[in-house]
């Protein structure tokens, strides 16, 4: 807010030319999304308590993975990122909770995007081991540092934050992505090298249906 309201008194306080208008004007709309998106995300984290896990339709794990590297897609073009995809001959229907599935792994994707170095690799693993699903998402991107591993899931902590100022984010995903996960009873587990890359392994213990 303070960021907003002082880009706008600038422009009060004498005429400016039509193009200096239009850049303050599309800084204060990048700002507005952002604050949007934090908020969005804030609110969901308030709500998880007053859900209905019944109320979610059972999908495809698969599904919900494909979705999202497709609505990812103008990201991994624009870092030239390659995604490999290995469901290991999959060839079960695994169903999991539509709504926190998704939030898990869009949150987890979209970091291993973010952190991943251009031109590099992204691989997503898909295993059924004793009737549980192991998700592993793996970037070489930059890591994050030992001591920072245990602060990650505190809401509005970003690692090395001011080393990366430009990677936007506010800090909440993982948070978001913990809490997901504790909701259908699964666990995310994390390691990380810092300057090579991060691994984030997804047990989603409770599979809703298995045909």
């Amino acid at each position: 807010m303070s960021v907003l309201r002082g880009t706008l008194e600038i422009l009060l306080r004498k005429p400016r030319t039509q193009d200096e208008y239009e850049n303050k004007i599309q800084y204060s709309l990048i700002e507005i999304d952002r604050m949007s998106k934090i908020i969005d995300q804030l609110l969901e984290i308030a709500r998880f308590d007053n859900r209905d896990l019944n109320s979610n339709i059972p999908i495809p794990l698969i599904l919900v993975i494909n979705q999202i590297l497709v609505r990812k897609n103008t990201f991994l073009v624009e870092k030239n990122l390659k995604v490999e995809f290995d469901t290991n001959n999959f060839n079960h229907t695994v169903n999991v909770n539509s709504f926190y599935a998704n939030l898990i792994l869009e949150n987890i994707i979209d970091n291993a995007i973010k952190y991943s170095n251009e031109n590099s690799e992204i691989k997503v693993e898909l295993l059924l081991i004793d009737n549980e699903v192991i998700c592993k998402i793996i970037d070489f991107g930059i890591g994050i540092k030992q001591e920072d591993l245990e602060l990650i899931y505190n809401p509005f902590f970003r690692s090395e934050a001011l080393n990366h100022k430009q990677i936007k984010g506010s800090g909440l995903g993982l948070s978001i992505a913990k809490k997901s996960a504790k909701a259908i009873k699964s666990d995310i587990t994390i390691s990380s090298q810092y300057g090579k890359g991060t691994e984030v392994t997804i047990n989603f213990k409770e599979i809703l249906r298995i045909n």
